[in-house]
C-alpha cells in the first residue's frame, strides 16, 4: 500500500510539471462553443481536433457561414468573428453565461455577435473584455428590457473600442484592475447605443466626434477609482438631471463637456469617499467645459479636498436659464486642496442667485495650495444680464489669474470682493482688465466695508498689460501695487484714478494713458515710464516722494494745486537711465486750481540758444527741466531745488547756479550747490514762472556741465581723410569713437581716441582715416562716458571719385580671383592686406597677368586696395580653403 501511494504522488507531480500549450482554433461547423466537433485545430472546416474546444489561453477564429453558440460560461484569450463575409457568435437564451475574452475581440465585416432571443424570466448575460474591442460587423447586446448583455471591460491592460460597425449595447461597465488602465472609445457608433454606463475603476476616454450623454435621466457619479477623459466630440453628464457628483477624476484634453440641464440649478459637486485616499479632481488642457450651474462641494463635504488644474481650454459656469444659488466656483479651503492654472479661460456668466449669502469665486488660498502663472477668469459675457454683480474672496497669500470684467456694452457688470472675515484681506491678481460698461469696486459688496484693501498686480510671462481699463475702477481708499518681476503696462480708454498707487517692480511700469493719484504715490522700486500723452497726475493734496535712483518717473508728470499757502511739489523725474528730480515750492494768491506739468529733458540746455547774462558763462550740456503751468493766474512766487549727479559736470559747487529760461534769455536765479559731483542746489525766490530751468555755471567758475563739443571737421587730404574736433570742457569722458558709413545709414566704427576724463579747458583731437572708400564717406563722432552712456555728433561728408574697379569673386578659393579696372588706373598699384595688417601682395596693376588673375593667396579675410595718384579704392575679399 505504501508503494502505491508513492507511485501515485509521482504521477501527480509529473502531470503538474507538464506545461499546457496554447492552441489556435478555427470554426469547423455550426455548434456549441463547448462541443469539440465545432472546432478544428488545423483550418476552417477541417475535421482535425484533439477533442477539445477553446479555453482562456487559446486563440479562436469563427469563419464565414458558421454560428457558434455560447452554451456555457467560457473563456478565450483572443477571438475573431467572421472571415470577411459572415460568421456568428451568439448567446443562447436557455442558459445564463459569462463569456470572457482575456485579450482582443474582433468582429469582422458581415459578422454578428449578439443575444438574439428571449427567455421566459429574462437573462442577463455577461461579456468580459480585457483588451481591444473592434467591430466592423454587427454587435447587438440588447434584445429587450429583460434579455441583454452586460459588457464589462476588465483586466490589467489598456483597451480601445474601435471600428465602423453597428452597435446595440445595453449596460457597459468599466472595471479595470487598476485606475490607470484605460478604455478608449474611438468608434463613433458605440456610445450612442449604451443604455446604462457603470464605472467602478479605470480611465474611460471618449475620443471620437460623437455626442454621448451618460445616463441622462439621473445624476451621475464619478467614483474614486474612475477617471473620465474627453479628448474629442461631446460628453454630457446629467443632461436631464441636476448633478455630476465627483469623487474621482474628470480630464478634458479636447472636445466639449456639459454638466446638468439647461435650467442649471446645480452642476459639479466634489466629494471624497469615506474610505478612500483619492481626491476628486478636474484637469483641463484644451477643449471646453460648460456647467449650467457651478462647481462646489457636495453637501456634507465642505471639509473634503479638491484638486483643479487648468493649462488651456475654456470653462463656462452658471450659464443655465435658472442658475445656481450656491458658489459658482469653489475649491474647498482645506489641506490637500490644490488650484493650479497656467492657461485657459474660466467664464462666469451670471452671479449666484443667493446674493450676499454665497461667494461666486473662492479658491483654497489659506490652507490649500494655489499655483497660478497664467490663465484668465472672466466675469460676465455677452449673455450676462444688466447690472450683474459678481464677487470673489480675497486671500493675502494666493494669486488669482488675469481677471477680466465684461458683458454687453454698458450693461453695468460689477466685480467686487466678498463679505465675511476676509473682506479686508489684501489680494493678488496677475492683471486686471475692465471692459467698457463694467466696474471693479474695491469695496466688499456686503456689508460695505474693507475699503482699504491692497491689490497687488504681479504679472505673468505671456503678457505685460497689468491694468487695462475701458470701464470704471473704484479704488475706494485702497492701494494698488504693481509688483511684477518684468515690465508692466497700464492701458485702456477709460478714466483711471487710484487712491494710493505704488510701484514695487524692479523693472518698469509703462503708461499708455493718464492716471490720477488722489492720495499718495509710493515709489518703492522700479521706473514709471511716461510720455507726453500718458503720465501720472497728482491730485491737489496728494503726497509724492522725491524718489530715488531705483524708483522714479522717467518722463513727464503733473501736479494739481488748489492752495494759496506755501505748497511743496516733489517731481521725482528722470530719463535716459538716471534720476534727476526737482522740488518746486510755490505760493499762490488764491485756492483756484492750477496744474504744473514737468519733465526732465535729456538734451543740452545750451542748444536752446537763449542769450546768457554776463553773470553766467554756460548752462548744462546734458539736460534741463521743462514746465507747463496752466489754470488760474494766481502765481505769487516760487523756488526750485534741482538735484544733480555725476554726469551733470559739477566740479566747482560754489560757482554752480540755477538758470531760468524765458524763451529768449537765461536769467540767473543764483543758488549754491551742496557739493561737487552730486548734490542739490536751491534757487533764489522768483516772481515770474517760466517753462525752462537748468543748472548753470557762474562766470569765472569751472563747472563743465559736462562735455562741450565746439567743432567737428572732416577734410580730404590727398588719399586720406583728416578728422579733427575740439571740446571746451569734458566730464567723465572715456573716449571718442569714429564712425564711418558709405550710405549715411549704416555706420561702423573705424577707430577710437581716448578722452580726457574730466577737464574744463579746451582740448583738440585728431584722427586720420587712411582707407576711405570710393564715393561718399559719411563720418560722425560718438562720445562715450565712463559709465557707457554716449552722445553723437552731426554727420560730416567727404567724397572721392568713384572709378570702375572690381575684384571678383569676393569669396573664393584664392586661385581664381580677377581684377578688372578702367584706364584711369594705368599707373596704379594693387595692395592686399590681411585682417592682421600683413601685406600679402603689392605690385603694379599692369604687371598682373593678361587675364587679370592675381597670385594665389592663403585663406583669410583681406582688404584689397588700389592706389592711383592721390586716390585709394577698397574692396573686401575672403579666401577659403
Amino acid at each position: 500500500m505504501k508503494f502505491r501511494v508513492v507511485i501515485t504522488s509521482f504521477f501527480i507531480l509529473l502531470l503538474l510539471s507538464v506545461e499546457v500549450e496554447a492552441r489556435v482554433y478555427y470554426s469547423r461547423a455550426t455548434g456549441n462553443w463547448s462541443n469539440s466537433s465545432s472546432w478544428s485545430t488545423v483550418a476552417y472546416g477541417n475535421a482535425t481536433n484533439t477533442g477539445t474546444f477553446p479555453t482562456s489561453i487559446d486563440t479562436a477564429y469563427i469563419g464565414n457561414g458558421v454560428t457558434i453558440y455560447i452554451n456555457v460560461s467560457s473563456s478565450v484569450y483572443s477571438l475573431t468573428v467572421g472571415n470577411g463575409v459572415s460568421g456568428v457568435l451568439e448567446y443562447l437564451s436557455s442558459v445564463t453565461s459569462t463569456f470572457t475574452v482575456s485579450n482582443n475581440l474582433l468582429i469582422n465585416t458581415g459578422a454578428f455577435f449578439y443575444y438574439n432571443s428571449s427567455s421566459a424570466s429574462g437573462r442577463t448575460q455577461i461579456c468580459n473584455i480585457a483588451g481591444n474591442f473592434t467591430n466592423y460587423g454587427n454587435v447587438d447586446f440588447n434584445y429587450d428590457a429583460n434579455d441583454f448583455v452586460n459588457t464589462v471591460f476588465n483586466g490589467s491592460v489598456n483597451s480601445i473600442v474601435s471600428g465602423t460597425g453597428t452597435f446595440n449595447m445595453k449596460t457597459v461597465t468599466i472595471n479595470k484592475a487598476s485606475p490607470s488602465n484605460s478604455v478608449e472609445v474611438t468608434a463613433i457608433n458605440f456610445e450612442s447605443s449604451i443604455t446604462s454606463f457603470v464605472g467602478t475603476s479605470g480611465n474611460y476616454t471618449h475620443n471620437n466626434s460623437s455626442t454621448y450623454s451618460l445616463n441622462p435621466t439621473t445624476s451621475f457619479q464619478i467614483v474614486p477609482n474612475l477617471t473620465i477623459t474627453v479628448s474629442a466630440g461631446t460628453v454630457a453628464f446629467a443632461s436631464s438631471a441636476t448633478t455630476l457628483n465627483l469623487q474621482g477624476a474628470l480630464v478634458i484634453n479636447g472636445g466639449a463637456v456639459t454638466v446638468g440641464p439647461a435650467p442649471g440649478t446645480q452642476g459639479i459637486r466634489t466629494d471624497q469617499g469615506a474610505s478612500t485616499p483619492v481626491i476628486a479632481s478636474i484637469t483641463i488642457t484644451s477643449g471646453s467645459l460648460t456647467v449650467y450651474g457651478g462647481i462646489t462641494f457636495r453637501t456634507g463635504s465642505g471639509s473634503k479636498p479638491f484638486i483643479f488644474t487648468m493649462t488651456g481650454g475654456t470653462v463656462l459656469l452658471n450659464s443655465g436659464s435658472t442658475g445656481t444659488t450656491t458658489e459658482l466656483f469653489k475649491i474647498t479651503d482645506v489641506t490637500s486642496s490644490v488650484f493650479t492654472m497656467s492657461g485657459g479661460t474660466i467664464v462666469f456668466q451670471k452671479p449666484n442667485g443667493a446674493g450676499g449669502t454665497s461667494i461666486d469665486l473662492d479658491i483654497c488660498g489659506a490652507l490649500g495650495t494655489v499655483n497660478v502663472t497664467d490663465g484668465i477668469m472672466q466675469f460676465g459675457n455677452v449673455s450676462t444680464a444688466a447690472n450683474a454683480s459678481f464677487n470673489f474672496k480675497p486671500y493675502s497669500a494666493a494669486t488669482y489669474p488675469h481677471i477680466v470684467i465684461k458683458g454687453p456694452t454698458s450693461n453695468g457688470t460689477t466685480l467686487s470682493t466678498s463679505a465675511g472675515s476676509n473682506n479686508s484681506a489684501p489680494f493678488q491678481l496677475l492683471s486686471l482688465r475692465i471692459e467698457q460698461g463694467s466696474t471693479f469696486d474695491n469695496r466688499s459688496f456686503s456689508p460695505a466695508n474693507g475699503d482699504s484693501k491692497f491689490m497687488y498686480l504681479v504679472g505673468s510671462s505671456t503678457g505685460n498689460v497689468a491694468f487695462y481699463n475701458d470701464g470704471t475702477f473704484n479704488p475706494r481708499t485702497g492701494t494698488v501695487v504693481f509688483n511684477g518681476t518684468s515690465d508692466q503696462i497700464i492701458d485702456g480708454a477709460g478714466t483711471l484714478s487710484f487712491y494710493d498707487f505704488e510701484i514695487n517692480n524692479p523693472t518698469t511700469v509703462s503708461l499708455s494713458k493718464n492716471i490720477t493719484i488722489t492720495n499718495s504715490l509710493i515709489l518703492t522700486s522700479g521706473i514709471i515710464n511716461s510720455v507726453s500723452s500718458a503720465y501720472p497726475i497728482l491730485s491737489a493734496g496728494a503726497a509724492c516722494p522725491i524718489g530715488s535712483s531705483t524708483a522714479y518717473i522717467s518722463g513727464p508728470m503733473m501736479y494739481q494745486v488748489a492752495a494759496f499757502n506755501v505748497t511743496i511739489l516733489n517731481f521725482p523725474v528722470g530719463g535716459g537711465g538716471v534720476w534727476r528730480p526737482n522740488q518746486l515750492v510755490v505760493t499762490h494768491s488764491s485756492t483756484a486750481a492750477v496744474n504744473y506739468y514737468c519733465q526732465m529733458v535729456n538734451s543740452p540746455a545750451a542748444s536752446l540758444s537763449f542769450t546768457l547774462p554776463g553773470t553766467l558763462s554756460r548752462v548744462s550740456y546734458v539736460r534741463y527741466y521743462q514746465f507747463v503751468r496752466s489754470g488760474a493766474a494766481n502765481f505769487t512766487s516760487a523756488t526750485i531745488k534741482i538735484y544733480y549727479g555725476s554726469d551733470d559736470g559739477v566740479t566747482d559747487f560754489t560757482t554752480l547756479r540755477v538758470a531760468q529760461g524765458d524763451g529768449a534769455n537765461w536769467v540767473n536765479l543764483s543758488g549754491i550747490g551742496s557739493g561737487n559731483n552730486s548734490g542739490t542746489i536751491t534757487s533764489s525766490s522768483f516772481l515770474t514762472f517760466t517753462n525752462i530751468y537748468s543748472l548753470a555755471n557762474s562766470t569765472g567758475g569751472s563747472n563743465p556741465l559736462p562735455i562741450e563739443l565746439m567743432v567737428f571737421n572732416a577734410k580730404r587730404n590727398e588719399n586720406v581723410v583728416d578728422l579733427s574736433w575740439t571740446t571746451a570742457s569734458e566730464l567723465n569722458n572715456d573716449r571718442f569713437e569714429i564712425l564711418r558709413s558709405s550710405n549715411g545709414i549704416e555706420f561702423y566704427q573705424i577707430g577710437a581716441v581716448a578722452g580726457a576724463g574730466t577737464y574744463s579747458q579746451l582740448s583738440n583731437y585728431f584722427y586720420i582715416d587712411e582707407y576711405p572708400v570710393s564715393g561718399t564717406n559719411f563720418y560722425k563722432l560718438r562720445q562715450v562716458d565712463i559709465d557707457g552712456r554716449y552722445t553723437e555728433s552731426p554727420v560730416r561728408l567727404v567724397t572721392f571719385k568713384d572709378y570702375n574697379f572690381q575684384i571678383y569673386p569676393t569669396v573664393s578659393t584664392g586661385a581664381d580671383i580677377k581684377v578688372q579696372f578702367s584706364s584711369e588706373f594705368a599707373d596704379a598699384y594693387l595692395t592686399v592686406i590681411s585682417s592682421e595688417g600683413k601685406v600679402v601682395l603689392n605690385q603694379p596693376i599692369e604687371q598682373l597677368a593678361n587675364d587679370g588673375l592675381i597670385p594665389v593667396i592663403p585663406a583669410g579675410t583681406y582688404q584689397a586696395i588700389v592706389t592711383s595718384g592721390d586716390q585709394r579704392f577698397f574692396k573686401s575679399l575672403i579666401v577659403i580653403n
